[in-house]
């Protein structure tokens, strides 16, 4: 990840082009940060209930996942840029991990 986008940003993206709202705000949502408020407030861009369910499908992974207590059973599509963010999240804990247990 190369840039955080901010709410503002995402809701300019998706106001400018409506009929690519479902896919704007799935493949960006990765960019927006890490907290879980940020998440629940892209949501409310969406302006149907299918557009929210969609939504609330592919970026289910995400909205889950817990750095602080991984479970260590994933099923990822990495195809979906949210699901791609996870397994980049778990790669960088396991590096992380994996340092510790070097200097012990």
């Amino acid at each position: 990840r190369d840039f955080n986008l901010t709410l503002p940003i995402l809701e300019y993206f998706t106001s400018s082009c409506r009929t690519m709202l479902r896919q704007t705000v799935c493949a960006l949502l990765p960019s927006l940060g890490h907290n879980s408020c940020s998440y629940f407030e892209s949501g409310l861009l969406c302006p149907t209930v299918f557009d929210y369910v969609f939504c609330q499908e592919r970026r289910r992974n995400l909205v889950e996942f817990n750095l602080d207590n991984p479970t260590g059973h994933y099923k990822l599509d990495l195809a979906n840029s949210t699901d791609g963010a996870v397994a980049e999240r778990l790669m960088l804990l396991d590096r992380w991990e994996g340092a510790l247990d070097d200097k012990h």
